[in-house]
């Protein structure tokens, strides 16, 4: 498996970041979907 590693945020899948901050991190789930964007 690759990895790649970069701070760039138009590489991110922010669907795939709010599902994660929504239902699985729980130090997350108080954030809004406008505050992940």
């Amino acid at each position: 498996m690759t990895y790649v590693l970069s701070d760039a945020t138009e590489r991110l899948d922010r669907d795939v970041v709010w599902q994660f901050l929504s239902t699985a991190a729980y130090w997350g789930r108080w954030r809004s979907r406008a505050d992940v964007e």
